[in-house]
């Protein structure tokens, strides 16, 4: 099987924010203190309330850390033209669009252009080094 390129870019994600979410320590942790419920060594409830706890502090860590993988599922391509398009609709619709809405937008174009800049830093390092080469 050859692996797809979405494929190859979550699995990219999660070593980049958080490796243990593609090892299977994790998922064999859980298992154990499932066993450990079983026996009646642990509570329903306690092994509830660490579980959530874990994937919780997981889930905070992705999220915070989502910038540094949105270059692999947006090409610059289509970053170009998701900010293009943001672009206009904050110059046609702003009078007819709430703040709320508003923010919104400019928080999509924050993104994209991110993922712009990322861009231009590779491409002008790529030119750094064929010159240095």
């Amino acid at each position: 099987m050859v692996p797809t390129q979405l494929g190859v870019a979550v699995i990219t994600a999660f070593e980049r924010i958080d490796k243990e979410l593609i090892l299977p320590t994790l998922r064999g942790n859980l298992e154990k203190l499932l066993v450990d419920i079983a026996s009646n060594a642990k509570s329903k409830d306690e092994v509830l309330q660490s579980t959530i706890a874990i994937y919780f502090q997981k889930y905070r860590n992705f999220a915070k850390n989502i910038g540094q993988i949105r270059t692999l599922f947006i090409n610059k391509e289509a970053a170009y033209k998701m900010l293009e398009q943001t672009t206009k609709l904050l110059s046609r619709k702003l009078s007819n669009l709430s703040d709320f809405e508003i923010r919104k937008l400019e928080e999509k174009e924050d993104r994209v252009s991110a993922i712009i800049s990322h861009y231009e830093k590779m491409r002008l390092e790529e030119d750094r080094s064929k010159l240095n080469s």
